[in-house]
């Protein structure tokens, strides 16, 4: 495909090429805007989603191993009952609790493993739901900023006197492995007052406490956060402990990056706008032929038309197509012959005009005009006869042929028939050669014209003249 730049010198052109480019830009920006908006909310929907799934999920997996704790606590309390605290199993206990300890009515706590607990003297609220064989669950500042969950039981809730085991529980199984989260999911677990019980980079509790305390009072939101520059989103979900652990709510919240959320959308991102710019340059490529076969031709005639205005009437104007600008060319190039030979029909009859106001030679002036008219009309030959004024049946005739040699003049005579003949055909008549000489009486042997063109030269009704033009 063959392009010519010069056309974009057009200011037309320039203009329709910007139109095109815009026409197919807009509705693509209009698209992309429209899309990447309803796919940024239905990612973000979507990665809510799956994080509100991740904290449910989560929380019910917490909760479970505190039952199972629980459970395990009060098979172990009632072995222990009847037992001293140095005869207590660590095997049984050591992969979901980190210590153990009993307390004497007197508060008074002895370790079975691991650190003495120091356990807060139960309320009155507290003694009721352990004296009715339920746990308590509480959480304990604890070296650094980790923090102890304590599981508290009574050994004999019917005894008068009721000593309790204490257990801490482990926080890699209550917790789990961090390796078996989801990818780049970050998980929290804050209490009541939003204090973190565990936490893993990048949540920073305080923040994240402070942006669920301004929320509604449910049981699972969302929310979105920042840290530094990056974004991201979160979800929770409370466990109620109240009611089996006498335990205010634990909020476990799952967080990930935005980006990771909208990492479909960046990358059909690529895609989209890639093909966004392959439209536009077929766009692009398409509008320059389409212009190309517009204002080229364009271009062509107005061009054609500053030739005519400077009287070039022989150039034509090349317009190879089919359709209304090759009409258009073909029949500017016939108006400019039309023109041309308007305008040499002119330049003649003022040439003529100044011979016969400056000459009195009749035979020059009409050399002259035999000269134009078979340049003029393309002929092989061309005369003149005039008929005597005094003798109608008497001519001179004067001829010029190809050579464009001045042939002498030549007396004849028309007959009655010829006269006759002419006057009836005022518009003109063809004749073949022989019937041209018998008509004419000329002598035809200087010229190898076949048909010739006769038009009589009528004046006042009467026979004055006649003009014939050879063709071979």
């Amino acid at each position: 495909m063959k392009l010519e730049g010069t056309f974009l010198r057009s200011k037309v052109a320039r203009r329709v090429l910007l139109y095109f480019v815009l026409s197919a830009f807009i509705p693509f920006l209009v698209l992309a805007v429209l899309y990447f908006v309803q796919a940024n909310r239905m990612l973000l929907k979507q990665g809510h989603t799956q994080l509100q799934a991740a904290s449910a999920t989560y929380a019910t997996a917490i909760y479970e191993r505190v039952l199972l704790a629980n459970q395990l606590l009060r098979n172990v309390a009632g072995e222990l009952s009847g037992r001293s605290a140095s005869r207590a199993p660590k095997e049984w206990l050591g992969r979901t609790f980190r210590g153990l300890s009993l307390v004497s009515p007197q508060s008074r706590a002895v370790s079975a493993f691991g650190d003495v607990l120091a356990v807060p003297i139960p309320d009155e609220a507290a003694m009721a739901h352990l004296r009715r064989g339920n746990a308590v669950l509480i959480d304990q500042e604890g070296p650094g900023q980790d923090r102890k969950i304590l599981l508290i039981r009574a050994m004999n809730p019917l005894a008068a006197d009721m000593r309790l085991a204490v257990a801490e529980i482990d926080p890699r199984y209550l917790w789990g492995d961090t390796e078996t989260f989801p990818y780049q999911t970050s998980f929290c677990v804050l209490n009541e007052a939003f204090i973190a019980l565990f936490c893993q980079p990048p949540i920073q509790p305080k923040a994240i406490g402070a942006l669920i305390a301004q929320l509604p009072p449910y049981a699972k939101g969302q929310f979105s956060w920042q840290d530094g520059r990056q974004e991201f989103i979160g979800d929770y979900q409370e466990i109620f402990l109240q009611s089996n652990f006498l335990a205010m709510r634990w909020i476990v919240v799952a967080s990930q990056p935005e980006a990771v959320a909208l990492g479909p959308l960046a990358t059909f991102g690529v895609i989209f706008w890639g093909n966004v710019l392959l439209s536009i340059l077929v766009v692009t490529l398409l509008s320059l032929t389409q212009i190309r076969r517009t204002m080229v031709p364009l271009e062509r005639l107005i061009e054609g038309t500053r030739r005519l205005g400077s009287n070039d009437f022989t150039t034509k104007v090349e317009v190879a197509s089919a359709d209304e600008f090759g009409e258009l060319a073909g029949s500017f190039n016939a108006m400019a012959t039309r023109l041309g030979r308007q305008f040499d029909t002119l330049t003649t009859l003022s040439k003529i005009d100044r011979a016969i106001l400056s000459e009195l030679d009749m035979d020059r002036i009409v050399e002259d005009v035999l000269l134009r008219l078979r340049e003029n009309f393309e002929a092989d030959c061309a005369s003149i006869s005039v008929v005597d004024h005094d003798s109608p049946e008497k001519v001179r005739t004067y001829a010029v042929g190809g050579n464009a040699a001045r042939a002498p003049v030549e007396r004849g005579t028309f007959t009655a028939d010829t006269r006759a003949m002419l006057l009836a055909n005022t518009q003109g008549l063809w004749m073949g050669a022989e019937a041209m000489r018998r008509a004419m009486q000329v002598d035809l042997e200087s010229t190898s014209a076949q048909q010739f063109f006769t038009l009589p030269i009528i004046w006042k009704g009467q026979l004055v003249g006649v003009v014939c033009l050879g063709y071979p």
